[in-house]
């Protein structure tokens, strides 16, 4: 009897040995996958051709503050990978490659005015620009500097293709800036220079240089409804209507100028320290400049990333799961996914192997 009970004991561990072994193997396998999959990760090629992007957080983590700086080095003019915000929670978005950082850092490559093999449309890179633009000028106003702007490329040049200062991103990011900064001086907001100044700077030749801008702030500090009149000694008569269509008193000033009613409604919204008054494109702005903090700016962050990640998921489907990369990249990554593909299905048969023999013993074992 104990014989019988020894030999069915030795059977099943056997038999114990035998799942152990099994196991380890597939664990191997798995090892050796993941392996691949990293691996390709950091050649910049997606694990699965053709596939989605692995990985990536499915939430934001928004913190309360953007704790980090403006670059201090002036509007990029290299169309390529843009500054990235130093800190960590940048670094993680709605998808892989949706963070931030990672839609900052792929400028020039997947998206971009100047990407030589970006695989974005037009119209894509445009909203992208937009929606980082509103973001970044939210900071700024939440702060009081449109430095923050400076994270997006100004004038610059690639080959034949060309991007002027109005044209740029950075330009219309301080756009943004401006519409709200320099109501809210005008409102009494704020009493910082640099957001009066911003609007004679910007380009407009009726309150250009020729306005010394002591007395362009010192007229814009008592109100926009009396500033063409105070400046009427620097401004041609002839132009005075265009002055008042930059600067309205009143609705009748700008007819149909979406522009001039834009600022003209700010403006109030200013006088009256509610941000629900502004346009509604502006309402986050105008928040986050009368409160001085950057809570509605975080859907401002949200949108940008939900919007990219579907911009992005679009380009890697139409480039195959190469998004960015040039035809000799293309070429590389193909092959090394073939090697890294033959190598995983050897692997496989090699753990199926070992599994079959494994069985087979196994059922020898317990006589079946």
């Amino acid at each position: 009897m104990r014989s019988l009970y020894t030999q069915a004991s030795g059977k099943w561990l056997i038999l114990a040995a035998a799942l152990l072994l099994a196991s380890a193997g597939a664990l191997k396998f798995l090892r050796h996958k993941a392996a691949l999959d990293k691996a390709a990760l950091l050649a910049g090629q997606p694990a699965q051709q053709g596939g989605p992007l692995p990985g990536g957080n499915t939430q934001y983590y928004i913190p309360a503050e953007f704790s980090a700086v403006p670059t201090r080095a002036g509007a990029p003019s290299n169309y390529g990978a843009l500054p990235t915000v130093k800190q960590e929670s940048y670094n993680s978005g709605p998808c892989k490659g949706g963070s931030l950082n990672e839609i900052l850092s792929s400028h020039g490559r997947i998206w971009g005015d100047m990407a030589p093999y970006g695989s974005f449309q037009s119209a894509d890179t445009a909203d992208v620009y937009d929606l980082m633009g509103r973001y970044l000028s939210c900071v700024g106003l939440a702060r009081g500097d449109p430095a923050f702007c400076d994270y997006l490329p100004g004038a610059g040049r690639a080959g034949k293709l060309e991007v002027d200062r109005f044209s740029s991103p950075n330009y219309k990011c301080r756009e943004y800036y401006m519409n709200v900064s320099f109501p809210g001086f005008s409102a009494g907001r704020d009493k910082a220079d640099a957001s009066c100044r911003i609007l004679q700077t910007g380009g407009n030749s009726i309150i250009g240089p020729q306005i010394p801008g002591e007395d362009f702030c010192a007229a814009a500090a008592s109100g926009m409804e009396g500033m063409c009149g105070a400046l009427s000694g620097f401004i041609p008569k002839e132009m005075s209507g265009k002055c008042r269509r930059v600067l309205p008193a009143g609705r009748s000033d700008c007819g149909a100028d979406q522009v001039c009613s834009s600022r003209l409604a700010i403006y109030g919204a200013m006088k009256s320290g509610d941000a629900g008054a502004c346009p509604e494109d502006y309402r986050g702005l105008c928040s986050a400049f009368l409160s001085r903090t950057e809570a509605s700016c975080s859907a401002m962050l949200a949108k940008l990333g939900a919007s990219y990640c579907g911009y992005l998921a679009k380009a890697q489907k139409r480039a195959g799961g190469y998004a960015g990369f040039s035809p000799e990249e293309v070429s590389e990554a193909l092959k090394k996914d073939a090697e890294e593909k033959t190598a995983a299905e050897r692997h496989r048969l090699e753990n199926k192997k070992i599994t079959e023999d494994i069985n087979k013993r196994v059922r020898k074992l317990l006589g079946k």
